[in-house]
């Protein structure tokens, strides 16, 4: 059995083909992390607005009169938009972008009302619209200085006097409705309350940076969480609260331990999504390999050779068997550690000390882990994937000795699980979980995650992967020992 294996391992690697799809893998691997390391450093470096922006908003605003009042409200807002866009453009920074929008673009417009009001201003107008003007500056004077604590510091005091105001009104309330409601607010209040704290006191600057963005990830999570009433009965709204559930706890987790477990763009960040990145190409090399094992013998008349060698016919099927099951994991392992000297190159090798971080609903706590122990945990839930379309592969290239359909119709089984997936949750078709595509991946049993179908369970996934896989693999045998091939 191990000669008839290592003499099809020498027929694989002797195939020019297998070369060329491996230096093609390479390339895309290659280009895929320069192409992804090119768009983070431009994100980085985004700016709102452009010099054309700026040109049309001028030639807008000639177009408009500030003293006509059908023309007032449109005036004040290009007016405010031109005057945004051109701040925008003096600073290089993306926090100080984010900042003009966030807080001065709100000072800007309150000042252009004042500024060109079309009635006659009294006293008061006059000195709201000079303390606008102070107020205006000094935000300046701070973005000048790059103080975003500043900004940090206005936003707390404004959540906090906001959330006195609302607790105040919660007391001379008498409606249960509007108590409900107010407490709402209140709730969503002091997550956005908390997200300033964290600002202040891990010192995290405002911008395109990577906690800041967990940060604005947590706070987007936190109050769906709040506002959205969630059906407990209902399964699919069970599977969304608990998706919100976890990008909030891992944000917060990177946002405490000042780390950057979630983190993308980086070497580490690729390798731990290798699979989502990687898998059409693993896929397409198991089903080059298995639909040609037994077919492409046939049809160069070589299977006589085979057999008449002192083996029997189903020991020499199950050897070719074994070894497109072998040449999954060399497949994989080969893509993984491509991705790990490439992304190392590109990024550097520093971001694989980072951990990888996973929200495990059984504990309900934050798990870590080394990326490689994380990814043989990943291999492990992927694997029934790769084995399935590999059997149903070779199946067919024993059964009809036809390498194309052996390796076409695979790959658009592959392509349509995802189809018959989406289809069987959104319509609740219940008996498609007895169907092999919902059943395969079983990473969705990671960590206490709820799977596709409700009381759906790991034990039962695995049982009906392996029914089908007898399903395919007894005809195969039966054929193969039964076939003739005096006219071959």
């Amino acid at each position: 059995m191990i000669k008839l294996i290592e003499n099809e391992f020498t027929k694989i690697f002797k195939k020019k083909s297998i070369w060329i799809v491996g230096i093609l893998i390479i390339l895309f691997i290659v280009g895929l992390n320069v192409i992804s390391k090119i768009v983070s450093e431009r994100s980085t470096d985004f700016l709102y607005y452009s010099e054309d922006y700026v040109q049309y908003l001028k030639e807008d605003l000639e177009k408009l009169d500030a003293k006509d009042p059908s023309d007032y409200a449109q005036y004040i807002e290009t007016k405010t938009n031109l005057d945004v866009a051109q701040l925008c453009l003096k600073y290089d920074e993306q926090w100080q972008n984010s900042i003009i929008e966030k807080y001065i673009k709100s000072t800007i417009t309150e000042y252009n009302q004042y500024y060109y009001s079309i009635e006659e201003k009294s006293q008061d107008d006059i000195q709201k619209e000079k303390e606008l003007k102070e107020q205006y500056d000094e935000q300046i004077a701070k973005l000048d200085a790059k103080d975003w604590r500043y900004f940090a510091e206005k936003e707390k005091a404004e959540k906090e006097k906001e959330i006195r105001n609302i607790e105040e009104q919660l007391n001379n309330t008498v409606s249960n409705t509007e108590k409900d409601q107010l407490n709402m607010i209140i709730e969503q209040r002091k997550v956005e309350l908390q997200a300033v704290d964290w600002r202040l006191d891990k010192d995290i600057p405002y911008g395109n940076n990577h906690l800041s963005n967990q940060i604005e990830n947590y706070v987007s999570s936190k109050i769906y969480l709040i506002t959205v009433q969630f059906d407990e009965n209902e399964y699919l709204d069970k599977q969304n609260r608990q998706s919100y559930i976890e990008e909030a706890e891992l944000a917060k987790y990177d946002i405490e331990n000042l780390e950057n477990t979630q983190k993308k763009d980086s070497a580490k960040g690729i390798l731990e999504d290798v699979f989502s990145n990687y898998e059409l190409l693993i896929i397409v090399v198991i089903v080059m390999i298995a639909g040609v094992m037994v077919s492409e013998e046939f049809n160069k008349g070589t299977i006589k050779l085979l057999l008449v060698r002192p083996y029997s016919r189903n020991k020499i099927l199950l050897a070719k068997f074994v070894t497109s099951m072998l040449m999954i994991l060399v497949t994989v392992v080969f893509i993984i550690g491509v991705q790990f000297i490439t992304g190392g190159i590109v990024y550097g090798f520093d971001s694989y000390g980072i951990p990888v971080s996973a929200y495990d609903f059984n504990n309900e706590t934050v798990v870590t882990m080394n990326v490689f122990v994380y990814l043989i945990i990943i291999t492990l839930t992927k694997i029934p994937i790769y084995i399935l379309i590999a059997t149903l592969s070779f199946a067919l290239s024993t059964l009809c000795n036809n390498s194309p359909v052996a390796i076409a119709l695979p790959l658009l089984g592959y392509m349509g699980s995802s189809m018959i997936n989406m289809l069987a949750v959104q319509y609740e078709l219940n008996w498609l979980k007895f169907f092999v595509t919902p059943n395969w991946d079983l990473t969705q049993y990671l960590f206490g995650k709820l799977p596709m179908f409700e009381n759906s369970t790991l034990l039962f996934s695995i049982v009906v992967c392996l029914i089908y896989m007898v399903i395919m693999l007894i005809p195969t045998f039966i054929v193969f020992k039964k076939k003739n091939i005096k006219n071959i």
